[in-house]
């Protein structure tokens, strides 16, 4: 799969290519062992590029994404890493490593969750950040989810007279 975009859009703005035919692309293949099993074991790997944006004064940038989870059998544990790598100044890290675990629960669809990021920011001059966050999907009904989360940051990339952070979060899903 892969789209094209113009690099400048706003969501709320129908007026396209204000900015000039400056464009975000991406592409990505993958593989699964079935399409049944697409969402639950999968490795997959990604390149995007965007222009540069002359008139915000943002320089051209690309990377490559790397990425695979796996459920066990009995659908209770799914493990997941993604790596990237960038070059230019535009992206939040030039390169980053995620990894981490969910277990779900049959009860009613609950899950516990735990991720663990490290990035180093294109800026030299900021030092690495890692994140970690632990979570509890409640799945009160087909369509409502509430996610308490908590986050530690260590060393943040733009707090550089801060160690350490904790972050309490709050998320609701809810579809149609």
């Amino acid at each position: 799969m892969g789209s094209i975009s113009d690099a400048n859009g706003l969501l709320t703005d129908l007026d396209f290519y204000q900015g000039g035919s400056e464009f975000f692309t991406w592409g990505e293949v993958g593989w699964s062992p079935s399409k049944s099993e697409r969402y639950t074991r999968n490795i997959h790997i990604a390149v995007w590029h965007v222009d540069e944006r002359h008139e915000v004064g943002v320089d051209a940038a690309d990377g490559v994404v790397l990425g695979a989870n796996w459920t066990t059998r009995d659908d209770r544990w799914m493990g997941f890493f993604r790596a990237g790598r960038s070059r230019g100044a535009a992206p939040i890290y030039n390169n980053t490593l995620t990894g981490g675990f969910l277990r779900n629960f049959r009860r009613n669809s609950d899950a516990l969750g735990l991720a663990v990021n490290w990035g180093d920011p294109p800026d030299g001059s900021l030092r690495d950040q890692t994140t970690a966050e632990l979570f509890y999907r409640l799945q009160f009904a087909t369509n409502l989810a509430v996610t308490p989360s908590l986050q530690m940051l260590v060393h943040q990339s733009l707090s550089p007279e801060r160690t350490t952070a904790w972050v309490f979060g709050l998320r609701m899903r809810a579809t149609l």
